[in-house]
């Protein structure tokens, strides 16, 4: 069911996000995302079908959320490859840790009840928006020009999330944090940079 995503399907995700956040999916009811809106509890069933559908609206909130951040931290005015790199990782680590209850739910709600079509949609305006960062650094002739933009967008952000994933929802120490996003610039770097 898609429907205009208006200011009560907006206070649906907020309302969701925080108390997934604050208890989990299994012990969050919609009868309790509901009574946080002040809404009433049929409005709810115009814009999800059941809770696991809130996942492609949570998923596409918090990649506004990175894209928002990355702009404020100044992430599109680096100027040369490996800061941004450097950036970028620390970006998605920051989310990541931020919105681990909610990245837990958003994988089996996402999994179960949506194709991977519904990931590339979502995930297409944060691929395009990091694809232009992409290209200025491969015009510059700090990326390969002989890789594709997309393809390498779509493996980097690949890579870094799952290494921000191992870290927080497998609750590691910050000392392999920091080893982790080190070696993840490394390994990108080795493959992309000239």
């Amino acid at each position: 069911m898609k429907r205009e995503k208006t200011e009560k399907y907006q206070q649906f995700l907020d309302a969701a996000i925080d108390l997934i956040g604050e208890r989990g999916f299994e012990n969050t009811s919609v009868s309790e995302i509901v009574k946080r809106t002040g809404l009433a509890q049929g409005t709810f069933y115009l814009y999800f079908t059941s809770k696991a559908a809130l996942a492609p609206g949570i998923a596409e909130r918090i990649l506004e959320d990175t894209m928002n951040r990355g702009v404020n931290n100044g992430l599109t005015e680096i100027s040369n490859s490996e800061d941004f790199l450097s950036a970028l990782i620390d970006l998605v680590f920051e989310v990541t840790d931020d919105y681990q209850q909610i990245i837990t739910f958003l994988y089996s709600g996402m999994s179960y009840y949506h194709s991977l079509e519904s990931w590339e949609a979502i995930y297409d305006p944060y691929y395009r928006w990091l694809g232009e960062m992409f290209e200025k650094f491969q015009q510059k002739g700090e990326l390969r020009r002989d890789q594709d933009t997309a393809t390498m967008v779509q493996l980097t952000i690949g890579i870094i999330e799952h290494g921000a994933e191992t870290c927080y929802l497998f609750k590691r120490d910050q000392g392999d944090v920091e080893k982790i996003k080190k070696d993840l610039m490394n390994f990108i770097l080795r493959g992309f940079k000239n």
